[in-house]
């Protein structure tokens, strides 16, 4: 667990900022569980990896699935866990990037990982990827934002954008994500069934609210890396070209972000 490295908070700040990329996520796509993964069978056990603030999504899928259903969340820390879940709702610290508990190894008929962008080094999502929990004829569902396909977008032509622009490029050049548009041909290589391969284009309705989330994770970031361990006054240099993208927002221009959602299935036993 000790292996890996979060980059952002853990706060109550980063908590709202979680919930509300869930929302940001259910409002645009229209579900939190992919409509093409089964949801019948009684006894249906669900992970969630790299849960976050360990409620969010699990609340969601608690208000229409049966008591009967296991949900697990996993992260490599509990402080940002609720002290009151539904009685089907377990968290569990592990680590994402090294091996998971061995008693959930293969458990689960569903595995949701999401925005593991952060996180992921060397541009290999592989070792995630290998030690997620489906059983065989299990699922997995992982969704990324594409940042390649990022794009500053403006309510009037006049509106400023250069700090927008310069910040969409400093977010694609520090968390490379070529992994995410390959995600498609990386599940195939380890032998899952392609089920979907969605991508949607962020609801300009919700563009400043994203954009706002984007500026929120940047300050953390800012705080818990640069602080500490970058250059002298990086995290304040930073904190500042904050405020000037932030005045372009206000003036009507922000971030529009690709979602991107793929499900495979593991092969069920012979």
């Amino acid at each position: 667990m000790a292996n890996s490295t979060y980059i952002f908070g853990r706060g109550y700040l980063s908590a709202t900022r979680l919930n509300l990329q869930h929302f940001l996520w259910k409002e645009n796509l229209g579900n939190d569980s992919h409509p093409n993964i089964p949801m019948e069978h009684h006894n249906t056990k669900i992970a969630d990896v790299g849960t976050g603030t360990g409620y969010i999504w699990f609340l969601s899928l608690a208000k229409r699935l049966p008591s009967s259903f296991q949900l697990n969340g996993f992260d490599i820390s509990s402080k940002q866990y609720p002290a009151v879940l539904p009685k089907n709702v377990t968290l569990q610290i592990a680590d994402a990037l090294q091996n998971p508990p061995s008693e959930s190894i293969g458990e689960y008929d569903v595995v949701h990982i999401r925005l593991f962008m952060g996180v992921i080094s060397d541009n290999d999502p592989l070792p995630l990827l290998r030690h997620f929990f489906a059983e065989p004829g299990g699922y997995i569902q992982w969704e990324e934002y594409d940042l390649s396909a990022q794009k500053v977008i403006s309510s009037q032509p006049s509106s400023p954008t250069k700090n927008l622009a310069e910040m969409s490029e400093r977010m694609q050049t520090r968390w490379p994500t070529s992994w995410v548009k390959s995600l498609l041909h990386i599940f195939e290589a380890q032998g899952l069934e392609i089920i979907a391969v969605d991508t949607k284009r962020l609801s300009e309705w919700y563009a400043k609210m994203s954009t706002e989330v984007d500026c929120i994770l940047r300050k953390e970031f800012a705080s818990t890396v640069l602080d500490q361990k970058g250059p002298p006054g990086s995290g304040e240099e930073l904190r500042n070209q904050i405020q000037a993208t932030y005045e372009e927002v206000e003036q009507g221009s922000c971030i529009s972000n690709l979602l991107q959602v793929v499900v495979g299935r593991k092969a069920p036993q012979a």
